[in-house]
């Protein structure tokens, strides 16, 4: 895992583990039954947390919500466009996260990134509990 994106409360937290191993405090946050985490097709991320002892609870996946929901397209960005109508800018996504430090773009899309997904889950809900 190269970054850690937190949206929590209106803010946006970057964890940087390359610097060291994430605070204990943020493995306790994700193993919290009680707090939603929102992801998006989490299946390295969760298998790179499981190496570390840390086993996250209550984890909704956008992707495979959109999956069962029938969508043509289950990436972040096709989801995002067709249900909220925001662009996310994916040229960004193939850069080299693991080169030290991140870039301006590479900060402001992981933010993005993270900040559009209780909107996706909220509309992907929505249209699960429209279809029954």
């Amino acid at each position: 895992i190269c970054l850690i994106q937190v949206f929590a409360n209106e803010h946006c937290f970057l964890v940087d583990p390359m610097k060291g191993p994430p605070p204990e405090a943020l493995y306790r946050l994700f193993e919290n039954p009680a707090i939603q985490k929102i992801m998006h097709a989490p299946g390295e991320d969760l298998q790179v947390l499981h190496l570390q002892k840390c086993f996250p609870l209550n984890v909704f996946d956008t992707e495979r919500t959109a999956c069962l929901l029938n969508y043509e397209s289950f990436s972040l960005a096709a989801l995002l466009k067709e249900t909220n109508g925001i662009s996310l800018n994916k040229a960004i996504q193939k850069t080299n996260w693991t080169q030290r430090p991140l870039s301006e773009w590479q900060i402001q899309y992981a933010g993005e990134d993270v900040i559009s997904l209780p909107g996706l889950r909220n509309t992907l809900i929505k249209q699960v509990h429209e279809k029954n």
